[in-house]
């Protein structure tokens, strides 16, 4: 540092000696005024001086704890061997102050002013001065540690033997100031300036001094010593005579240079006055000049002159003497991009931002070559032919959508990229062929890197792009290429088929088992394709019997998501569901593990249908008692022939549930649960599939089929669908006919279609579950004519016209009817008209007896005429 620095720091001594002495001499008292006080061997304990004055005031030997002076007046007074601890001065006034062996601790000076004071022999320590003012002060053989002034003044002020260690000041102003065999050491005076100063025999090590100014100032046998000078200005001083430690006094050379640093910035760095903004510059001055020295003997000094945003600009000149070679503005910005690459510097400089200039202002930025890395991956998206012509809007469009997102997501890791080129698009989704070029001003990445960078943003989302990550591939100009680096995690899968086992499936290597392994593979890949793109194949391991139960595993890449267990039974369970395998895969058997052991089966919701029938056997008390063995053995009976029954067409049927039977004959009631993994079966489908089993005799059970019913859980029932056939008869009742009969409304025709009809479908179902009804249609004379209708559903066969007149004459000659049948009258006749009756068989049952009759005649005729 040169002489000129030092007199803003000896200024700031003198302030601190004069302003610690006032603080001291204040009275402990509030608007107290003292005249020709003498204090001896005096000890005051937290005295406060408030508006006080004391003139002509004399203290020995006086010892002050935590003193406090507040616009306290001093004139005239001495103080000698006085010590002050923790002592305050605000606003205090010393005139014509006198302070010998003085001793102030942690003393604090606010807004005073001190006017012909004079301290010998003062000690400050960790002191503080703020807006301080001093006037003809003089300070002799005084020591000052750790003192800080702020916004002071000193005028005239005169420091002889004087020592500063660890001393800051900051807006300091000194004026006609002197001072002589004074020494500062680690002092830094901000913003400081002096005016008219002289320094003899002053020594300064470790100083620092920023936009300080000196005019017409003075240095004789100035000695600096690894001092700092930022952006300091010197008017009308001569050269010291005395040594100096860089830099020099011959002809300079400045290159202004510009950077950024990546770092966030502030705004308390407009100020370069400010604490956080003097830090800043120190640590990068620090580092920029010592790798210039160690490159450039001739470098004298860089000064920082600027920042502003963009992260941190930082504006700056470089200094370098004539009395070596001098480097280019090109030569400055080569060697910093050098220096940072080789990690020289601990400063996050943006290499491509570096500018430098001479004198003439021609601007010198980095040199680079460029380096080329080609790249490779598909889209998953559908190729079409004006892809195939780059000149096209669509390719154009897909260009630009490409190269932005690269080139952006390329730039957070590698500043240095310039660039991305689209060479072609082509078929198999889209298959795009680029290049990424890269400045070498900074790290070029490998193919390898390119390719993991590609990888980490598209698993980020960071592309609107659907890159299938597997097929990124990169390689660089001397022919070395990358592909994804990734991890295998495996998910094991057991189902099994609805189909016959063979032995031949046993062995994985027969022709059998290998159409079956390709067959499952390649249908499970593509439906998983679908969800999952990192699937990388499926493995088949075992072929079992019941039905064909499947072990095997599938593969799958870490550069996308890994489905869990869970997602791969729900994939296998949903892609059945929607006949996507062509596979009859028994989904209820469906289950999946990790490598962990967590394993899952298929979730589903259970649905359940009521079901309600009669079987045709006789009811027991015990039945009504669930727990009676009786009802046991009926209710395994039921539930075992149901569920296989159903389960020929609803494999996803869990169970059956008998929850009661009741009287006539046994009315059944019960459940039956099916879970959602395939369509669930509707009420009438359920009783349909009753009625069928029962009409094809699947049921070792007598089920009434007209009596089966079904409802699910919204409250929708169902009944046998039916066709119903008709069978019309006519026969007599032996009894009086009345005209009352002819009218069928009338109440006695009432009464017999009563009984008539109850009697016969009573008799006939018997014989004849399916029977409905009787209809009567009329009554006419002879003796009751009767005509009617028996109506038969199709649920079981439906009896012919001759199996209807022989059930009636069975009856009547049982005497099921309570009433008299001329069987000789009895008819019936079907929907297609045939027709018979009792009588006719009786006739030609006759016919033939007569017949026989007369042949046997003749022949015993015959017999006895020989």
């Amino acid at each position: 540092m040169e002489w000129r620095f030092i007199l803003p720091v000896v200024c700031v001594l003198g302030i601190l000696f004069v302003s610690g002495s006032t603080a001291e001499d204040a009275s402990a008292s509030t608007k107290a005024t003292a005249t020709n006080v003498k204090g001896t061997n005096a000890t005051a304990n937290n005295p406060t001086a408030t508006n006080a004055t004391a003139t002509n005031a004399t203290v020995t030997n006086a010892t002050a704890t935590d003193p406090t002076a507040t616009n306290a007046t001093l004139t005239n007074a001495s103080v000698t061997n006085a010590i002050a601890t923790i002592a305050t001065a605000n606003n205090a006034t010393a005139t014509n102050a006198t302070a010998t062996n003085a001793t102030a601790t942690h003393a604090t000076v606010s807004n005073a002013t001190a006017t012909n004071a004079t301290a010998t022999h003062a000690t400050v320590s960790n002191a503080t001065a703020t807006n301080a003012t001093a006037t003809n002060a003089t300070a002799t053989s005084s020591s000052v540690t750790n003192a800080t002034a702020t916004n002071a003044t000193a005028t005239n002020a005169s420091v002889t033997n004087a020592t500063a260690t660890n001393a800051t000041a900051t807006n300091a102003s000194v004026k006609n100031a002197t001072a002589t065999n004074a020494s500062v050491t680690n002092a830094t005076a901000i913003n400081a300036t002096a005016t008219n100063a002289s320094v003899t025999n002053a020594t300064a090590t470790n100083a620092t001094a920023a936009n300080a100014t000196a005019t017409n100032a003075t240095g004789t046998n100035v000695t600096t010593t690894n001092a700092t000078a930022t952006n300091t200005t010197s008017t009308n001083a001569p050269a010291p005579n005395g040594m100096t430690t860089n830099p020099t006094n011959s002809a300079v050379t400045k290159l202004d240079i510009t950077y950024s640093i990546d770092q966030p910035f502030k705004d308390e760095y407009t100020d370069l006055s400010h604490p956080e903004t003097i830090s800043l510059i120190n640590n990068i001055t620090s580092q920029i000049e010592s790798v210039y020295k160690k490159r450039f003997t001739n470098f004298r000094r860089y000064i920082i002159r600027k920042f502003s945003k963009g992260s941190i600009k930082t504006d700056g000149t470089l200094e370098f003497s004539d009395n070596g070679t001098v480097p280019t503005a090109q030569d400055v910005v080569n060697f910093i991009v050098e220096e940072v690459k080789a990690g020289s510097l601990n400063l996050s400089i943006d290499k491509k931002t570096v500018s430098a200039s001479d004198s003439s202002g021609v601007p010198a930025e980095p040199l680079f070559n460029t380096s080329q890395i080609n790249v490779t991956f598909s889209i998953n998206d559908n190729f079409t032919d004006a892809l195939s012509i780059l000149n096209s809007t669509e390719a154009k469009n897909l260009t630009d959508k490409i190269t932005t997102q690269f080139v952006t997501v390329f730039k957070r890791r590698y500043a240095n990229i310039l660039r991305m080129v689209i060479w072609k698009f082509r078929n198999g989704s889209i298959v795009t062929d680029g290049t990424l070029e890269f400045k070498d001003n900074d790290i070029v990445p490998t193919a390898q890197e390119v390719v993991n960078v590609i990888i980490d943003a598209a698993k980020a989302g960071s592309f609107n792009l659907s890159i299938d990550k597997k097929t990124v591939n990169a390689s660089d100009s001397s022919g070395n290429s990358a592909t994804p680096i990734f991890k295998t995690s495996e998910i094991n899968v057991t189902f099994s088929i609805n189909d016959n086992f063979t032995d031949a499936l046993s062995n994985l290597s027969s022709p059998a088992a290998q159409n079956l392994t390709n067959k499952i593979t390649t249908q499970f890949v593509t439906v998983f394709k679908k969800r999952y793109a990192n699937i990388l194949r499926m493995v088949i391991r075992k072929f079992s019997n019941g039905s064909i139960v499947t072990d095997g595993t599938l593969e799958f890449s870490d550069l996308e998501t890994v489905p869990k267990a869970q997602d791969v039974v729900n994939v296998i369970i949903d892609a059945a569901k929607a006949n996507s395998f062509n596979l009859s895969i028994d989904k209820k058997t469906v289950n999946a593990s990790d490598s962990s052991g967590n394993s899952a089966t298929p979730i589903f919701n259970t649905s359940q249908i009521n079901v309600t029938f009669s079987l045709t056997d006789t009811f027991t008390d015990a039945l009504s008692n669930m727990s009676s063995p009786a009802a046991i053995n009926l209710t395994n009976k039921i539930t075992t022939q149901f569920v296989a029954v159903f389960k020929r067409r609803y494999a996803n049927i869990l169970r059956m549930v008998i929850r009661k039977f009741s009287n006539g004959s046994i009315v059944t009631e019960g459940a039956l649960e099916f879970s959602d993994l395939d369509p669930v079966p509707k009420a009438q489908d359920v009783v349909n599939v009753i009625i069928d089993a029962a009409k094809a005799g699947s049921f070792n059970l007598s089920i009434d089929k007209q009596t089966v019913n079904a409802s699910d859980s919204s409250g929708n029932s169902a009944t046998p669908i039916f066709k119903t056939s008709e069978i019309n008869v006519k026969f007599s009742i032996i009894d009086t006919f009345t005209e009352a009969l002819s009218n069928i409304s009338s109440p006695a025709a009432k009464n017999l279609t009563d009984k008539i009809t109850t009697q016969f479908v009573a008799v006939f179902k018997r014989r004849y579950a399916n029977i409905l009804r009787m209809v009567i249609r009329k009554f006419s004379k002879g003796s009751i004519v009767t005509e009617g209708a028996l109506e038969f559903s199709d649920l079981d066969p439906v009896p012919k016209a001759q199996d209807v007149v022989n059930v009636i004459v069975d009856a009547v000659k049982a005497n099921n009817f309570n009433f008299p049948v001329d069987v000789k009258s009895i008819t019936a006749t079907d929907s297609s008209g045939s027709a018979t009756s009792h009588g006719s068989s009786t006739v030609i049952s006759s016919m033939f007896t007569v017949l026989c009759m007369a042949l046997a005649s003749l022949l015993l005729s015959g017999v006895m005429h020989q």
